[in-house]
């Protein structure tokens, strides 16, 4: 081949050899993102619901194992670091259930109102000109969001910083910015008439397999499907989960379901019988 003896190749040597130089350059500096990111921890702030907003209540399960509960109509985005664990709830209302890791504080930020906890139980509502707080197991730090993502400190309690327990609540005005927190003492009927909505159930168009798992992980008298052909049977309903026996009573007027109940713990689901 005569162009293997082109005297022209030297040029093109040069400019592949440039082209390599730019690209281990850029290989380089790729390496060093890279590692400032671990170095510093972080994986991005993570949207949580599922569409912009919760249509529905969301159950979500973290990588930590804390579990979020959303609303309908929240929204929150999730940030992990190795020093520490952040959600910012941007709108509507969340139960919390941390996992315990007193290596990362968990902290939520809404409206310039920062929660944090190491492991404990709260919810966290935003209303238009307010953020309130209610604390059902354990404690929590509540005070305006640290600068630089730092966190609260316990020392500066008595200032601006409060410390909730269980059984407790804070409503701050979110127009002041020179807050302080108030703490109240709440009724446990109080905290159960706020916390209705985590005792919902909201479905729509969900397989009845679905539907009977999560009424199973939150009652001991446990539903079994018997008959394969009603699991994927869509159901939609709006229901407490505690209501077990009407929700069944739906399904045998509405579905062509019957239900057999065994000693009071266990139900079988089957379709009726056609005479």
């Amino acid at each position: 081949n005569p162009d293997l003896l082109d005297t022209s190749v030297g040029v093109n040597r040069r400019s592949f050899w440039k082209l390599g130089r730019l690209s281990g350059i850029a290989a380089l500096l790729t390496f060093v993102a890279v590692g400032i990111f671990y170095l510093y921890g972080g994986t991005g702030a993570v949207k949580l619901a599922k569409g912009p907003f919760a249509l529905t209540h969301e159950r979500h399960v973290l990588d930590d194992g804390t579990v979020i509960k959303l609303n309908k109509g929240a929204q929150a985005m999730v940030s992990f670091s190795k020093n520490s664990r952040r959600v910012d709830l941007v709108q509507g209302e969340a139960h919390f259930n941390i996992a315990k890791d007193a290596a990362r504080p968990f902290i939520v930020s809404a409206k310039g109102v920062a929660v944090q906890a190491v492991g404990t139980m709260f919810n966290v509502v935003i209303e238009s000109e307010s953020v309130g707080v209610t604390v059902t197991e354990g404690r929590v730090l509540v005070g305006p969001k640290p600068k630089k993502n730092k966190v609260l400190k316990e020392e500066a309690l008595g200032i601006a910083v409060k410390e909730l327990s269980a059984g407790q609540r804070s409503v701050i005005d979110v127009r002041d910015q020179d807050f302080v927190p108030a703490v109240e003492s709440v009724s446990k009927d109080e905290i159960n008439r706020q916390l209705t909505w985590l005792r919902l159930f909201d479905f729509t168009a969900a397989p009845l397999s679905e539907i009977v798992h999560e009424f199973n992980r939150h009652n001991d008298r446990q539903m079994v499907i018997e008959d394969p052909s009603i699991e994927n049977l869509a159901v939609s309903a709006s229901i407490q989960s505690d209501n077990i026996d009407v929700f069944i009573s739906v399904l045998e007027l509405t579905m062509d379901i019957e239900a057999e109940r065994f000693d009071d713990s266990t139900i079988l689901l089957r379709s009726k019988k056609v005479e």
